[in-house]
């Protein structure tokens, strides 16, 4: 679960509740298919969160994935793009006491992943443009859905990332902000 924080927009009446959430972005990257997939489920850390716990009872989310990409094989001589949506992609379950509009983004434009010591830029992959989906639209950069008053609903956040030739093998890892913004309407 996590706590929310409540912040005041001087501007309108409306008091969203707004929320951070680290999660853990994975993708391995093999020299040949008879290498092995890694399950990342057993690599999360603990999730981080920052807020104002009294307001934990009005929003909650709760991670039910990381964000995997799937086992690439790495090409010697092109630049490989990867995609990950729906099964792959980090997934989360938001449950609010008053309906509203729900508002979710990534606020880094871009996450350095890394294996090794990262110190090569072919020990380094970016990955960058958001996307999002379940019961979120994709509005370029942020996820918007109305959430109804005491229920749950499920979203996903996905990414791309471009494998370089001459990449280094290697479980790469790094870790996003995801940042959920609550507008009440009632």
């Amino acid at each position: 679960m996590i706590s929310g924080a409540l912040n005041k927009n001087s501007n309108t009446d409306i008091e969203p509740i707004t929320l951070f959430q680290k999660f853990n972005l994975f993708i391995n990257l093999v020299e040949n298919s008879k290498q092995t997939e890694i399950n990342t489920q057993k690599l999360t850390i603990n999730t981080m969160y920052s807020g104002d716990v009294s307001m934990a009872e009005e929003l909650m989310i709760t991670q039910t994935q990381n964000l995997n990409f799937p086992t690439t094989l790495i090409n010697p001589d092109n630049h490989t793009t990867v995609t990950t949506k729906n099964d792959s992609a980090a997934a989360f379950v938001a449950c609010g006491k008053q309906s509203g509009i729900l508002s979710v983004a990534v606020p880094e434009s871009k996450i350095l992943l890394i294996t090794g010591d990262g110190k090569s830029s072919l020990e380094q992959l970016v990955v960058h443009d958001w996307i999002f989906g379940d019961d979120l639209s994709d509005d370029k950069g942020f996820g918007t859905s109305i959430l109804e008053a005491e229920e749950c609903q499920g979203f996903r956040v996905g990414a791309i990332t471009h494998i370089k030739p001459g990449q280094k093998p290697g479980l790469y890892r790094g870790i996003a902000t995801l940042r959920i913004m609550h507008f009440s309407c009632d």
